[in-house]
């Protein structure tokens, strides 16, 4: 046992020693030891589904849209700013429906009765594991994040917007 330490010593100062300092690691190897927070992704799938519906409602509404999902660490909340390109007058008076139909698009798959319950699942698999139940997990997630999470839309000079669940 004795003689076993120092050999694991000297091969780790064999293998340290051995790799020049000037190699590059390759980008798989970089990509893959960085690590992605379940809020990170929960962002990213935000900004993809929101995008995707952007594209379908921007179609509808015969109108370029874009998409910022912004979030604020800080104060633990997110803004999703939709905006509408066309201006006239009837689409600014139909900004309260296309904030609802966006929401409604998000909500998609989730069919609870209850809307905001509908809001906190689909939340959920934003943020969570997807297929997966964990014991950690926490089951507050959605409703928090329902709770600060808020939905905009401009059109021309006109806002309509609050909680993603009003």
């Amino acid at each position: 046992m004795s003689r076993i330490i120092p050999a694991l010593a000297g091969l780790l100062l064999l293998l340290t020693v051995a790799r020049p300092a000037t190699a590059q690691v390759s980008a798989y190897e970089y990509l893959q030891d960085e690590r992605a927070s379940l809020f990170d992704l929960g962002i990213f799938y935000l900004e993809t589904r929101f995008f995707q519906i952007a594209l379908s409602q921007a179609q509808r509404f015969k109108s370029p849209m874009s998409v910022q999902i912004m979030p604020n660490r800080a104060n633990e909340s997110i803004k999703i700013v939709i905006d509408v390109k066309r201006t006239e007058d009837a689409l600014v008076s139909q900004c309260d429906a296309i904030r609802t139909r966006f929401v409604d698009a998000f909500i998609g798959e989730f069919t609870n009765p209850d809307r905001s319950k509908a809001i906190a699942e689909a939340l959920d698999g934003a943020f969570l594991h997807r297929g997966v139940i964990t014991q950690v997990s926490p089951s507050y997630v959605g409703v928090r994040l329902a709770e600060t999470t808020t939905v905009t839309v401009t059109v021309g000079s006109t806002s309509c917007g609050g909680l993603i669940t009003e």
